[in-house]
């Protein structure tokens, strides 16, 4: 039987995929001849990394060459082709299977793989159908083309031939302003480590160019993207030093020396652009005179300066009101205060008043709760103020009825310390105040740095809505469906994304607020400038120019009304050039809307919905795509439904959500935990994975009893011994896990008892059951991760399930 392997191997899963020692990999990954990465002190390593170390390429021997960077095999060819204008079988590629491939195969390839260089330039070919010389000048020579890929970056497939290009153009043209591009296409898509790469082989070559300077600024601007402030004004320093820098590189020292906001960098900001000025450069200077006031003019924000720079934290001016003024402040040195979740900006808000209300922290708690700036932490807000120490009580009230923490600091206390002891009353206030939260136990859905795993089925799920596929993902209560969702929610930026959550259907009119829900998000979005400006949109809508549902007319002519605004931000979006932008409607809690279970009929004219999806979809050529979180695929097998032809019978791509594995669990365990100051040993974390199969959300409810009950380091002994504990406190884990199937699937809810009573193969349950198939409902159950067959037989995955079922006389 051929072993399956998982997307992250250990050293010794890499040892047997590759068929070599575990020492020699350990080598490969610590010299970095294997790309890896430490995880607990343990080596891991993708297993598509080791394919690609697999494949064995022969070029000339020609450094340049060799510097060739591919995705697949032909694309390989495809590069020598274009770099060389080779049309023969000179160049050869061996795979490790002893496949030979060659450039003669360029033409098929463009075919099969729908690479269409000629979407960015036009190709010309000759007699024999060979792209001719003059034509490759012209990709070389192509600034369009940069335009045109940055455009479609958030196409994983497009970046990827960005990469070609630019890769093949920087080798037959090594001009800085070609290494230019291919910074700035990397920085568009956000891989800043890259970026920063091709940064220092330009800046190595010592070429004397009139770009160099912007090579420097763009280098400088990465260091502030990775938090490195100091190493910013360093990069731009070591530039002045060298011969006749651009007056563009004083310019940018003083907007990073204005970052860093430190007394000194300040007032070497204010020299610099004394400088600039003398020499006739218009300077926009209102940021720095801006941060110059706050940090020496203004005596109560003078206060707060003083101490964040002892505390070895920068910040940045937000908002300025008559009674406070917000700022959001992060650590310099990024890993001090990793801990306690506040390595990246938290908010602080200074009140410019002696003493605090309850009214004010409760404001600020809002604040906080509706993301007010959406770069900051959500869960932790600083409170600067004089006096404020005989307030504290107000701080605990709010600490225990919320998730959100605010933390108080006095502004006459701390500014009389020196900087060690700042230091050392940051630490003690941190764990004070930050210690008590429970990042495990919460019900609602996780998303930004509380959201772990499952990264492949989102490049899955993400390619499939690039090529206007409907997905249903599938899997019962708290699997993580909502939260996955919010996922493609955050990552799709470049599209319209509506999300609409069946639970929160106002029961009268279900369908019309449906269809008024989809306008009113479309309308939200195209407002807010994110995706386009445009001026005047509620003119140009039927539905989505009304802002509250009630105002809406019953007149059964809501989907009409929604149709119209589509097909007109369909044009809105054609008109600007945006033709790939597409519409992707996020459906939460399906079976709410369907009649599935004891007798319900679901929404009235469901079927109209989906038929008009299906309908637009097809029209537009898959601008719009619709994602369904759902238990199992019911509404695409089908035929019919309630009497009804099904619309979209075998229309969804339909993928169950899969468990975390076990490096995910450990890995969302170990960083939930130490930001708590708490640890998990790797047998607790080993013992924990097994009980709960990696459902993530029984994971998390156990860690967070396990938390309560426990000391800061917990073991498998800890946990063994709580397990029976936290099945009886928290009966409510399992309830609303299983609820959904005692609704809709009772049959499915019968098979997992019987098979917990030891009817494990498929002969016994259809005997007991008095059945001829349950071939669906197994499926089902093992696509929930439920149940797992092993030689024949069916076993439950997730113990503490099988153990409260017999516990609480499921049994």
């Amino acid at each position: 039987m051929t072993q399956s392997y998982p997307p992250v191997l250990s050293v010794e899963q890499a040892s047997e995929y590759l068929q070599i020692s575990t020492d020699e990999i350990t080598k490969l990954l610590e010299d970095k001849t294997l790309p890896g990465l430490k995880l607990g002190g343990r080596w891991r390593v993708l297993r598509e990394v080791l394919d690609q170390y697999l494949s064995n390429i022969v070029l000339p021997n020609n450094s340049s060459q060799s510097a060739i960077k591919v995705v697949s095999k032909l694309e390989e060819l495809a590069f020598i082709a274009l770099v060389t204008g080779e049309r023969g079988n000179k160049y050869k590629l061996t795979d490790i299977s002893g496949n030979v491939y060659t450039v003669s195969k360029f033409s098929a390839f463009m075919e099969k793989k729908d690479i269409k260089f000629g979407d960015i330039v036009s190709f010309e070919k000759n007699e024999s159908g060979e792209v001719s010389s003059s034509s490759l000048d012209k990709i070389f020579d192509a600034k369009d083309s940069y335009k045109y890929l940055k455009k479609r970056l958030d196409e994983s497939e497009t970046y990827q031939k960005s990469q070609i290009i630019y890769t093949a153009i920087i080798l037959k043209y090594p001009k800085i302003s070609n290494y230019l591009d291919a910074i700035d296409i990397e920085i568009a898509n956000k891989n800043f480590t890259l970026a920063d790469q091709i940064c220092d082989l330009v800046i190595s070559k010592k070429e004397n160019s009139v770009y160099i300077d912007d090579v420097y600024i763009r280098k400088s601007r990465i260091s502030i993207s990775f938090n490195k402030y100091d190493d910013a004004i360093n990069i731009l320093k070591y530039r002045m030093r060298e011969v006749n820098p651009n007056l563009s590189i004083y310019v940018e020292m003083i907007s990073a020396l204005t970052q860093h906001g430190s007394v000194k960098s300040l007032r070497e900001a204010e020299e610099y652009a004394e400088f600039v000025k003398i020499r006739g450069i218009a300077l926009d200077t209102s940021k720095l005179k801006e941060r110059v006031k706050f940090t020496f003019d203004n005596p109560n924000t003078k206060r707060v300066a003083e101490i964040l720079e002892k505390m070895g934290f920068r910040f940045d001016i937000m908002r300025s009101e008559s009674s406070y003024i917000d700022i959001l402040i992060e650590p310099l040195n990024n890993s001090e205060h990793e801990i306690y979740n506040i390595n990246n900006k938290s908010m602080a808000r200074i009140y410019l008043h002696t003493g605090i209300y309850e009214y004010e922290l409760n404001k600020l708690l809002n604040d906080l709760q509706t993301h007010i700036y959406k770069e900051s932490n959500f869960n932790v807000a600083f409170v600067f103020a004089r006096n404020i120490l005989r307030s504290e009580f107000i701080f605990r009230k709010i600490r225990s009825g919320n998730y959100e923490v605010l933390i108080p600091i006095d502004t006459d206390d701390w500014r009389s310390k020196n900087t060690l002891d700042i230091r050392e009353s940051l630490n003690k206030l941190l764990k004070t105040w930050l210690n008590e939260r429970d990042f495990f136990q919460d019900h609602a859905p996780v998303s930004g740095r509380f959201y772990f795993g499952r990264d492949k089925l989102e490049n899955t799920v993400s390619s499939l809505i690039n090529h206007g596929k409907h997905i249903g993902i599938l899997g019962l209560r708290k699997s993580g469906k909502t939260s996955f969702l919010k996922q493609i929610q955050e990552k799709r930026y470049r599209d319209i994304v509506v999300y609409i959550d069946l639970q929160s259907v106002i029961k009268d009119r279900p369908m019309d607020y449906i269809y008024w829900s989809i306008a009113n998000q479309i309308r939200i979005e195209i407002e807010s400038n994110r995706i386009i400006s445009a001026k005047n949109i509620r003119e140009r809508l039927k539905l989505g120019r009304y802002t509250d549902f009630l105002s809406v007319p019953a007149n059964n002519g809501t989907i009409l009304m929604l149709d119209h605004d589509i097909m007109n931000i369909f044009e809105l979006l054609d008109d600007r050039g945006q033709e790939e932008t597409k519409i992707i409607i996020l459906v939460d809690e399906l079976e709410i809307m369907l009649p599935v279970g004891n007798g319900y009929s679901g929404f009235q004219d469901y079927d109209s919905f989906f038929a008009y999806i299906r309908g637009v979809s097809q029209a537009s050529g898959g601008r719009l795509v619709t994602v369904m979180a759902a238990a199992n695929a019911l509404i695409s097998e089908l035929h019919t439904l309630n009497q009804k032809d099904n619309p979209v019978f075998q229309f969804y791509e339909n993928i169950f959500l899969p468990p975390l594995n076990r490096e995910e669990s450990e890995e969302m365990i170990s960083t939930l935990s130490e930001m708590m100051g708490r640890k998990f040993s790797d047998d607790a974390l080993e013992m924990i994975y097994d009980e709960c199969g990696g459902h993530p959300f029984i994971t998390r409810q156990l860690c967070s009893h396990l938390i309560d009950n426990n000391s800061d380091v917990i073991n498998s002994t800890d946990v063994k011994k709580s397990l029976k504990g936290f099945i009886e406190a928290r009966h409510d884990v399992f309830d609303e896990i299983l609820s959904r199937l005692e609704r809709y699937f009772p049959l499915e809810k019968t098979i997992l008892t019987e098979i917990i009573k030891g009817r494990s193969s498929e002969k016994s349950l259809l005997k007991a059951m008095n059945k001829k198939n349950l071939s669906k409902e197994l499926k089902n159950l093992e696509g929930y991760y439920i149940i797992e067959k092993n030689n024949g037989t069916y076993g439950v995955k997730i113990s503490l399930l099988k153990n409260w079922m017999k516990q609480v006389g499921e049994i």
